[in-house]
């Protein structure tokens, strides 16, 4: 929700860019989750869903982080492009497991919850984001979103880590 508040602001104020450039970066976000789209097919089963995730959340944080310290329409543009191939990865990822790992009989209570939820914080973030922005700006609650998806990234990691079957857990604990 804080890049879709702040975007605007920060191509105005920090890029001193106009409304055409905002639509260039969205454009390039959106040509971006195009690639993603075709090349997560190709991805998917080397890295499989835990890998477009925690390497979508992660990498998406850095290059947030990298756009708004080079403060640079035409490096944003190609990070952008970037952003939206990983994003599409991590989303990919996200339904997948969901999917996966969902029983039958729960996956549309799940995927409900899941859509309920998502739309609420990214309601929250947008609310604290305008609120936020006005007092500390565009840049610096647009690291912050850079952070919490490296943060989510991380935590992603460490959540979704393989987990050793039940046969090594048994010869662990018989040693």
């Amino acid at each position: 929700g804080i890049v879709n508040v702040l975007l605007v602001a920060f191509v105005k104020d920090i890029l001193q860019g106009e409304a055409r450039h905002y639509g260039w970066l969205a454009t390039a976000q959106g040509t971006g989750a195009l690639v993603g789209g075709l090349l997560v097919g190709r991805l998917a089963g080397r890295i499989g869903p835990r890998g477009l995730i925690t390497a979508g959340l992660t990498i998406t944080g850095a290059l947030f982080v990298a756009i708004i310290h080079f403060r640079s329409l035409a490096v944003a543009l190609a990070l952008l492009v970037a952003v939206g191939v990983v994003v599409m990865g991590s989303m990919v990822g996200t339904q997948t497991l969901l999917q996966s790992r969902a029983p039958d009989q729960f996956r549309g209570r799940v995927f409900g919850s899941y859509g309920t939820t998502s739309a609420l914080a990214l309601m929250v973030g947008m609310t604290l984001a305008g609120a936020a922005g006005d007092v500390v700006g565009a840049a610096a609650m647009l690291e912050v979103a850079g952070a919490l998806f490296f943060a989510a990234g991380v935590v992603a990691a460490v959540m979704l880590r393989e987990q050793p079957s039940a046969e090594v857990a048994e010869q662990g604990a018989g040693q």
